[in-house]
């Protein structure tokens, strides 16, 4: 018994010392991988001999999960401060402080149309349907405060607040009221104490693009495929042709000139083009685009006006972002893949 006892341990072996040889592999397989699934991924050019990897579990606590806040577009951002306001899916509010911070919830369930930031940074204004669908109102969060309110009223069922805009100071906010039944606009204007209106015959629908001491920059939605300009000057109460044959989306006001876009001008026919009025002199010229533009996707000027940011598209992957001197028209490249983004003063955010 004792011969064949040990006869079996030996026939046994070399099945024992497989089966052992296979844990172990396993085992280090498995600590490999848990390994790989705790480094921080870190691309292979910037990847340095002799520096260790990066373990999730210890950067982890730096990042909030993106899946909180789904779209994250970017409504506005408060160049003082440094700081921007986001959207989920949802369209509630966020204030990021910082890239590595969890996004702040300042109001949900109310749906903003629009969200600007006062050039003070001491809150935010925004347009919001929720108390009456397609009726939208103009409304204020103030930081100190911590809540929405109502800034001013509407009258009539089909009247809503369509466009608005702060004042570079931040002390007041222009607006225009349309109302939709009968199809004409007012230009208004709220110092936080008393609403005064202007222009209120304006046949059809007008937008405030932005605002410069006692001129405020406007546009007639005649259609999609026609938007023309307009300057509004209070002192002299006229209002002044700026491009009334271009399809103009974005205008803005700096250095006392009128910068703005413009399709299908007679001077630049189907070439994307960005044309320059001086308010001095009344003299406009064209500034000279990067030759290798083909479309304007967004643009948007720095709010002292030095700096002029173009997002271009080419076709639906590649969006670039450049940069331009107002003045000098020279032009560098900002970066890549931005699908939406805001500037400051001196800093662009982007996603």
């Amino acid at each position: 018994m004792g011969k064949k006892r040990q006869k079996l341990i030996v026939k046994s072996s070399p099945k024992m010392m497989l089966f052992g040889w296979l844990i172990l592999i396993f085992a280090m397989v498995s600590t490999t991988f848990s390994q790989d699934k705790d480094v921080f991924p870190v691309p292979e050019t910037y990847l340095t001999e002799g520096i260790p990897v990066i373990k999730n579990s210890e950067v982890e606590h730096l990042f909030y999960d993106p899946a909180s806040i789904r779209s994250n577009l970017i409504w506005d951002v408060d160049g003082k401060n440094r700081r921007m306001f986001v959207t989920d899916a949802t369209n509630n509010v966020y204030l990021v402080n910082s890239p590595l911070s969890n996004p702040t919830l300042l109001f949900d369930k109310i749906f903003p149309n629009s969200v600007k930031t006062n050039p003070n940074g001491e809150s935010i204004a925004f347009m919001s349907d929720h108390e009456d669908e397609d009726n939208y109102q103009l409304y204020l969060y103030d930081f100190k405060e911590n809540r929405p309110k109502k800034l001013v009223a509407i009258t009539g069922k089909d009247e809503s607040i369509d466009s608005f805009i702060w004042s570079k100071t931040g002390d007041s906010l222009s607006y225009t009221k349309v109302d939709y039944e009968s199809k004409v606009s007012k230009l208004c204007h709220f110092n936080f104490k008393v609403e005064k209106c202007y222009l209120s015959d304006l046949k059809g629908i007008w937008n405030v693009l932005d605002s410069n001491n006692d001129k405020i920059l406007l546009k007639y939605w005649k259609a999609s495929s026609s938007q023309l300009l307009y300057l509004y000057d209070f002192k002299i109460n006229k209002l002044i042709p700026i491009d009334e044959k271009g399809n103009s989306r974005k205008a803005f006001l700096a250095q006392n000139r009128v910068f703005w876009t413009s399709e299908g001008n007679e001077n630049c026919k189907n070439e994307p083009c960005i044309f320059s009025l001086d308010l001095k002199n009344n003299k406009t010229t064209q500034i000279k685009l990067p030759s290798d533009i083909y479309n304007l996707q967004d643009i948007k000027i720095s709010s002292e006006g030095n700096n002029l940011l173009i997002q271009e598209t080419r076709g639906i992957a590649e969006i670039r972002v450049k940069i331009g001197h107002s003045d000098h028209q020279t032009w560098r490249k900002a970066s890549y893949f931005f699908t939406d983004f805001a500037i400051s003063t001196d800093f662009v955010c982007g996603q």
